[in-house]
């Protein structure tokens, strides 16, 4: 058949088949017919007008629908039933010689803690410190030892103390990363602080009051940190134990059974953070038989839930002990240069490049940029040569590492060291994309092709000196505008007050605002800083052509830019206190435990320590933002440019290798 005549005899239903697609309330029997022979049409096209336009247009209409279907398909709320029905009790059967080693090490540590209190009541104060140990004290001698626990503002406290449960589950959890030693170590903290509370009040005879009155809240919440305990042990065993598998994949899958343990604990902590806040604090007031009563059920909850049903669960359902499962499947992944993203496809691509080159630009940043930053950082305390008498925070670190204070400790030589390794930094980034672009002209990064055809040492030093130093002197003024905007708005920061403090029950959606209108603050001055970063190095102009172009084209992307800027801000921040806060406080506690008593100027060393994980993250931070505002020159670059869409109408035709010969599609 003639393509005029294939066309003629089936345009009339392509044009019913648009008209639905376009109609909101679609007749779903209606569009599944017509589909079907839409992907008829589809076949027979591919097969005889491979060359066509025709075979174009019904591929397209093929997709929409196919996105349309899949691409919004809604969860049944009955998932939800069977993940707490069914899934979740299975889990915790099959995770639970985790569970119990998190039960065992931490009724240890308790232990521990009893132990060591009664042979020396001082270590009370090394474990809670000497504030709360005061305070308790003095409220024991005013007659009301819990008095801790009574505050009137009891909705922000049932909220605070939820939010804080929960994010000691999350930090126990996440600690597992390391080989699960993290969480044993998290985990024997939290039980030597439980033991020496509890031993406390029994030497000061209130085992009884105190027992009635922490366990009523505790029984839930201590619970719930032995499971999220098992979690994290769950999840480093994929890691120690990969068994056939490799260790990522392995890692994935105990990723993904130690989630589901730790969601098991959010709704506990909710309600143990209720009766904390609105039921513990009324210890005077109820009978000990309620508060007993109170106890005991949530204890045969926890029992029934996480031990018993479980058990029957897996009875019924004939589980298997050694369940077979396999890793995700990744499939071949192609990235293109030049094509128009969204900003969520941006933030992908952005991510995935990441972790495909992470090797290459790692390489230089731990062999190099982080070394020198470490001896940049010795240097500034050396040269201060002063004894902190408390741990800085997050600021104070910022102010000292990034020469963020002008007015007190500005030092021109940081600043310079700094801006250099920031110019090495996103140079190392920027050479992934030029050493790609000589490899594969067509501009796809394969992931596959990458990961197992490795082109002649890829990752060289020696070829990324020489990038480095064709490069540098273009990077390094754009990069220092970028470094001086940093500091600008950290200046802004630290001058700003708090000015959600008392606000009561809204100050932690207070809080929340002011968090990402300061975010919005902060995109505006480093998008514009970084937007023309790439161009300088990706165009073969000179720096001032190059640099003049971004600008130029800057009117085109500038709310996207600033859109993009907020979306890495906000993962990254919550990548920080989620992932990695967790690993600085259990690192610094181990070092900690080995300083305070062998060096006077310990907390120094801590600072130290402190200062450099900071710099760490912020040199492994900051190729999310080079690499995501390079995919965002590609997205310009084509939307304004066409490059890559020139490209394929130069090729139009000429792909397919089956079908297509010199004398084909001629009727």
């Amino acid at each position: 058949m003639k393509e005029t005549s294939f066309i003629e005899q089936n345009k009339g239903k392509w044009v019913k088949f648009e008209g639905l697609l376009k109609n909101d309330k679609k007749n779903p029997d209606e569009l599944s017919e017509l589909f079907v022979e839409i992907t008829d049409d589809f076949s027979y096209a591919r097969t005889f007008y491979t060359r066509r336009s025709v075979r174009v247009y019904l591929n397209y209409l093929a997709q929409r629908v196919f996105t349309s279907i899949y691409k919004n398909r809604k969860e049944n709320f009955s998932r939800i039933i069977k993940f707490w029905q069914d899934d979740l009790p299975l889990q915790v059967w099959r995770s639970r010689k985790a569970l119990m080693a998190s039960l065992v090490i931490f009724l240890v540590a308790a232990l521990i803690g009893v132990i060591s209190t009664s042979n020396d009541i001082e270590f009370v104060r090394v474990v809670l410190g000497d504030y709360y140990v005061d305070m308790t004290e003095e409220n024991i001698n005013k007659g009301d030892p819990m008095a801790v626990y009574k505050d009137d503002h009891k909705t922000e406290m049932f909220l605070g103390i939820t939010l804080n449960n929960i994010r000691v589950a999350m930090y126990t959890f996440v600690l597992g990363i390391l080989w699960s030693a993290g969480t044993v170590i998290f985990l024997m903290y939290n039980g030597v602080m439980l033991g020496t509370f509890q031993y406390f009040f029994f030497k000061k005879g209130l085992f009884l009051t105190s027992f009635l009155t922490i366990w009523i809240h505790g029984t839930l919440e201590i619970s719930s940190i032995i499971i999220a305990g098992g979690a994290g042990i769950t999840l480093g065993s994929g890691l120690l134990f990969p068994k056939t598998y490799s260790r990522l994949q392995s890692l994935q899958i105990s990723a993904k059974r130690g989630l589901k343990l730790l969601i098991g604990t959010v709704p506990i902590f909710i309600v143990a953070g209720f009766l904390e806040g609105f039921v513990t604090g009324q210890y005077q007031v109820l009978p000990d038989a309620v508060k007993a009563g109170i106890i005991v059920i949530s204890a045969a909850f926890i029992l029934f839930y996480f031990v018993w049903y479980p058990w029957r669960k897996a009875k019924k359902e004939n589980f298997k002990k050694a369940l077979e499962e396999r890793p995700a499947y990744h499939p071949k992944q192609d990235i293109e240069y030049y094509k128009i993203r969204s900003v969520g496809e941006v933030f992908n691509d952005t991510f995935s490049f990441y972790r495909i080159h992470f090797k290459n630009f790692g390489k230089v940043l731990l062999r190099i940029v982080l070394p020198l930053n470490a001896f940049v950082i010795g240097l500034q305390y050396y040269f201060m040569n002063k004894q902190d008498d408390h741990e800085l925070d997050f600021i104070e670190i910022l102010a000292l590492t990034f020469n963020i204070n002008f007015k007190e400790s500005f030092n021109p030589y940081v600043f310079v060291a700094q801006v250099f390794l920031l110019t090495v930094n996103a140079c190392a980034v920027y050479h992934c994309f030029v050493l790609h672009r000589q490899k594969n002209p067509e501009g796809n990064i394969s992931s596959h092709q990458f990961l197992v055809h490795k082109p002649a040492h890829p990752d060289s030093i020696g070829m990324f000196f020489r990038f480095l130093r064709k490069h540098f002197l273009k990077v390094l003024p754009i990069v220092a505008l970028l470094y001086g905007a940093v500091m600008l708005y950290a200046e802004y920061m630290a001058l700003t007050p708090d000015s959600y403090a008392g606000l009561g029950l809204f100050a932690i959606v207070a809080l929340l605002f002011i968090v990402l209108f300061n975010m919005f603050l902060a995109s505006i001055p480093l998008s514009f800083v970084i937007w023309p970063l790439f161009f300088v190095v990706y165009e073969k102009e000179g720096f001032l052509k190059s640099a003049l172009k971004g600008l130029k084209y800057l009117k085109s992307s500038w709310l996207a830019n600033i859109g993009l800027c907020m979306v890495l801000l906000l993962i990254c921040t919550v990548f920080f206190f989620i992932f990695i806060s967790p690993v600085f406080f259990i690192v610094n506690e181990v070092i900690v435990w080995h300083l305070v008593t062998d060096f006077e100027n310990f907390t120094t060393i801590i600072n130290f320590l402190n200062t450099v994980y900071y710099v760490l993250f912020f040199h492994l931070v900051i190729p999310v933002f080079f690499i995501g505002f390079a995919f965002q020159y590609f997205t310009i670059i084509e939307k304004l440019e066409a490059v890559d869409l020139f490209k394929r109408l130069e090729k139009f035709g000429s792909g397919n290798k089956i079908y297509e010969t010199a004398d084909e599609g001629t009727f």
